[in-house]
């Protein structure tokens, strides 16, 4: 174990020897031990990339529970619940879970408040151990350098005086109604196998501030931040004596298993809401299973395609600059975000310039250590068997491979079996490639030269189904503006980063979410209804009952659900 791991003794949850150990929890208490299968064991990221063997007897391991471990890299283990356990733990996970955020809704906001600050300074006290965490998600330094300030920047003051206005009742509907957000209850959250920090991070924030109850499903082979963060979370709330039961845990290979527990398709009560973050392949099924049991609004928010624009009106030095944040987006956590850049059109004056910029700023990119302070190490890739197809894709369909297009070892050396992508550029692109509708979760760009014309331009940018967000580098207003209405994302960033994560960090239009533009918790996890009289109105019955309310049936007003 390194240095850096072994000093934070004092800062992580329960260890044996030198290794993490996560129970699973139903708000502060562990998860019975007759409700566990087994411990799922994740060896060391470090001695993974250094020697790739390991990632297959670290899946030989998880299979044989008689396995031997002497000797082995052991960084964590976390429970695994039962089969024939799964559904009887969700449902008392739920049930306690809807009285606890039942008195969660008591909790003034100030409080809440208070304790998210409090929460924010731990995380940021802890540096080192969240960077550590992140690292065995075979995640470099880059990758958490991206998050960390977004992460922290939702725990600021101003950050909760503009939420703390949006939560509180807006009195602008005239008579005695007025517009106020309210808690959904219990939600149950998929959380995503990469970038868990800062999702769930934000994740949690906005749950608590908004007054819900969670039950997180973390990959089950790579929970480690998840379970380490609602460790954390969860021993603030118990320092500051909130009600038990908020926050609970639940590791399980099968997504749909836990899925149809929580909708209570297996009989019982069910959560009020889901949030899933994944890939597309599962949104039919995942909104299915939600309808089949009630629930017409999850919180869905898959994957993304995201582009850049590069106008003809910048100086070589924002040229230079743009090459960078080109760069740093593709190849952060090997291009393996949703919001990693994924296309890039450029106008054909500056092409050759940007270009050859940019080839330079991507052979800056090489496999090291994941524990370096270097912005310029590559984690490994997912997916680098698929490479050779990819370049031979691109390459049918005209490109030309102008950077990279390899697969590299731990050296940085080519190697048919290496584990990293060599940071690769497709130029020659056509811009109506069905290429450039995909999500390639990888480190390889594909650039367009546009023509010239901007509607061209815009219109080929938004053939793509997948709107998270576009970046537009240009200095001409018309432009930027023209761009900022007609482009098809919910996110528009404009000469700043594209890998930008900040407060709303993604957001989206088209196939990448359910048509949600934002991505501030709070206001997600909340329903928006129409409070008259002082009071929720739901039903004609209700209203009857008010006497000071009658006149506003005149009106027409009464309660709504508006998300």
């Amino acid at each position: 174990m390194t240095d850096i791991l072994v000093s934070q003794t004092a800062t992580i949850p329960t260890r044996q020897r030198s290794t993490w150990y996560f129970p699973l929890t139903s708000g502060y208490d562990p998860v019975p031990a007759s409700m566990i299968s087994k411990r799922y064991t994740l060896l060391d990221a470090e001695a993974k990339v250094k020697d790739p063997s390991l990632y297959l007897l670290e899946s030989t391991i998880n299979r044989r529970s008689n396995h031997s471990l002497a000797g082995l890299p052991v960084v964590a283990q976390w429970d695994i619940v039962a089969d024939d356990a799964l559904n009887q733990l969700v449902q008392s996970q739920l049930q306690k879970a809807q009285v606890a955020t039942q008195a969660l809704r008591r909790i003034p906001l100030e409080t809440r408040i208070q304790i998210l600050q409090d929460f924010g300074t731990k995380l940021r006290a802890q540096y080192a151990k969240w960077r550590t965490l992140t690292v065995q998600e075979s995640y470099a330094y880059n990758a958490f350098l991206a998050s960390l300030d977004a992460v922290l920047e939702t725990f600021q003051s101003n950050y909760f005086d503009l939420i703390s206005n949006v939560l509180q009742p807006i009195s602008k509907l005239g008579c005695n109604a007025r517009l106020e957000h309210v808690p959904q209850g219990v939600i149950g959250v998929i959380s995503p196998q990469n970038s868990s920090f800062p999702m769930l991070t934000q994740i949690l924030h906005g749950a608590f501030l908004s007054g819900n109850a969670l039950l997180i499903k973390p990959p089950h082979r790579l929970a480690i931040v998840a379970l380490a963060l609602v460790d954390e979370f969860n021993q603030v709330l118990k320092d500051w004596e909130m009600p038990n039961h908020l926050v609970s845990t639940v590791v399980h290979p099968n997504h749909q298993s836990i899925l149809d527990s929580w909708l209570g398709l297996k009989g019982g009560s069910r959560i009020d809401n889901l949030v899933f973050i994944g890939n597309s392949k599962r949104r039919s099924e995942i909104i299915q299973s939600c309808q089949q049991a009630g629930i017409y609004n999850p919180i869905i928010e898959l994957e993304g395609v995201d582009s850049a624009y590069v106008h003809h009106d910048l100086t070589p030095e924002q040229l230079s600059r743009t090459a960078c944040l080109l760069a740093y987006a593709k190849n952060a956590a090997s291009g393996q975000f949703c919001i990693s850049l994924k296309r890039l059109y450029v106008h054909p004056d500056v092409y050759e310039p940007l270009m050859t910029a940019l080839r330079t700023e991507f052979q800056r990119y090489r496999p090291g250590s994941l524990r370096e302070d270097d912005p310029y190490v590559l984690g490994p890739s997912s997916l680098p068997h698929k490479l050779p197809s990819i370049v031979d894709a691109f390459e049918a369909a005209g490109a030309t491979t102008t950077v990279g297009g390899r697969r590299l070892n731990y050296q940085g050396q080519p190697d048919p079996d290496g584990i990293y992508i060599e940071p690769t550029l497709f130029e020659g692109v056509d811009p109506t490639s069905e290429l450039l509708k995909e999500e390639i979760f990888a480190n390889v760009l594909p650039v367009v030269k546009t023509n010239g014309n901007l509607a061209d331009t815009i219109e080929h940018m938004n053939q793509c189904p997948f709107g998270l967000r576009g970046t537009v580098f240009a200095q001409d207003k018309e432009v930027i503006e023209e761009m900022r209405h007609r482009l098809n994302v919910g996110t528009v960033v404009i000469n700043g980063n594209p890998l930008d994560f900040s407060i709303q960090i993604a957001g989206g239009r088209g196939a990448s979410t359910l048509d949600q533009h934002a991505r501030i918790w709070a206001i997600d996890l909340s329903l928006r209804q129409v409070v008259t009289g002082d009071r929720g109105i739901r039903d004609l019955a209700d209203i009857l009952q008010i006497p000071e309310v009658l006149p506003l049936l005149e009106h027409k007003v009464i309660a709504a659900d508006l998300l």
